[in-house]
């Protein structure tokens, strides 16, 4: 099936909700994401702790664990690019859709290209939040320091080199062992102060790819 049949049969795609499990040690997400009419999806992240505060119930925490469930469902929404994203768990403003709009058009470029699709901005998406604002307890803390993402890329290089000066207030993070980043972050002298963060895929997701449903490049650096 192509572009155009897959939006006809699976019009919906659902991002229902998030969980937060978390222990003196991790932080665990799950995701329930849904192509109504096809597969669900729970894709999870686990993330380390340091100290035993408690986060789950902290607004802000919510509010970006939220967000990154945006960027995380684009992997799945591209399976049929359904016509519809309808937000069930948070609410966005008109100003918050259209910047979510950019990051799945500019993001899903090459992809795009590599399935031969030309899409509007327009009308390749819709939108819709039709849940509550995330709501929580207010996170009181102070913070000394920076939290350097590292994908792999060159712009890693750079990033980890321009921050040299700071090493000593630096911890980097990267998603799953990534080689590349691994390798960025040991060269800059951050072997014993690399946070790793675990990603999931589903695998219902790698077995519709398997089957010919739509599938290619997402913007990984918008994760990170």
């Amino acid at each position: 099936m192509n572009y155009s049949e897959l939006r006809q049969i699976y019009p919906n795609f659902v991002y229902r909700d998030f969980h937060i499990e978390e222990n003196d040690n991790e932080f665990k997400i799950t995701y329930d994401f849904e192509i109504e009419g096809l597969e669900a999806f729970n894709p999870t992240y686990s993330i380390p702790k340091r100290g035993t505060q408690s986060f789950h119930d902290k607004r802000i925490v919510r509010e970006l664990v939220f967000s990154l469930g945006l960027v995380e469902c684009i992997s799945y929404w591209k399976i049929t690019c359904s016509p519809n994203l309808i937000i069930q768990c948070g609410a966005l403003n008109h100003e918050q859709i259209q910047w979510w709009k950019k990051l799945y058009f500019h993001g899903l470029g090459e992809f795009f290209y590599i399935n031969q699709i030309n899409p509007k901005f327009d009308d390749f998406v819709s939108i819709q939040s039709v849940g509550d604002k995330i709501s929580g307890n207010h996170l009181i803390q102070n913070y000394d320091g920076q939290l350097v993402p590292v994908g792999g890329g060159k712009d890693s290089f750079v990033s980890l080199e321009i921050l040299k000066s700071l090493y000593d207030q630096n911890d980097a993070f990267v998603i799953n062992k990534v080689m590349s980043a691994i390798h960025a972050s040991e060269a800059a002298g951050y072997k014993d102060k690399l946070i790793y963060v675990s990603r999931t895929l589903d695998p219902r997701m790698l077995e519709l790819n398997k089957k010919g449903y739509l599938n290619g490049h997402t913007p990984f650096s918008a994760m990170v």
